[in-house]
């Protein structure tokens, strides 16, 4: 079972392991508690986003009190649509992946037309074969 160590006067999670009956002392600055995961719901990434939502034990953070036993740590998932900027992001991601194969092709086109003996812009032609040298391929 998933477990998570707790700094019980922040609520901050200071490990997190896969443990079997563990030893636990609940009177600690920090403690040890099961951890459970609910199923993240299915969203578009294109327009949406899952946001962890962590739910603790009640007087956690009180060290004077012990923790109970049967104390558990609930993290849920709630999904919510990306905000401007995160779209925008999502939309360079994209053209940014396309690009890269674009680029290739235009090299490839750049040979073609250089093999056929059409005229080429030097401005180009340097910009491809710098690319082809990265590749290690000779150059035009």
């Amino acid at each position: 079972m998933l477990y998570v160590k707790i700094d019980r006067a922040t609520g901050a999670e200071m490990e997190r392991r896969d443990l079997t009956d563990p030893s636990r002392a609940f009177n600690k600055p920090s403690v040890w508690l099961p951890l459970t995961v609910a199923a993240t719901p299915g969203f578009n990434p294109n327009t949406h986003k899952t946001v962890r939502t962590r739910t603790l034990p009640s007087g956690l953070s009180d060290l004077a009190v012990p923790v109970s036993p049967s104390a558990t740590v609930a993290d849920d998932f709630t999904v919510v649509a990306l905000v401007a900027a995160e779209l925008a992001d999502v939309k360079q991601a994209k053209i940014a992946a396309l690009d890269q194969g674009m680029v290739r092709g235009v090299d490839d086109l750049v040979a073609l037309a250089k093999a056929a003996g059409w005229p080429v812009p030097q401005a180009l032609l340097d910009k491809t074969n710098a690319r082809r040298a990265l590749r290690g391929e000779p150059p035009l």
